[in-house]
């Protein structure tokens, strides 16, 4: 913890209907992100956030 700050950082993957991985990125902080390419509307896609470090809550922004 910094001042009032509380660092939290998120392991992310990305799955597509029948399980195969898309991308995943460990250790997302504040601004930081995971872009997957090749994903198609309409299609399902299973998104897995765990928290690796720090207590505090987090938003997640899917574009």
């Amino acid at each position: 913890m910094c001042g009032n700050h509380i660092f939290v950082l998120v392991d992310m993957f990305v799955f597509d209907d029948p399980g195969n991985k898309m991308g995943s990125k460990e250790a997302i902080g504040n601004g930081d992100g995971l872009t997957i390419k090749n994903l198609h509307a309409g299609e399902t896609y299973e998104v897995q956030v765990r928290q690796s470090k720090g207590l505090g809550g987090y938003s997640l922004l899917i574009k």
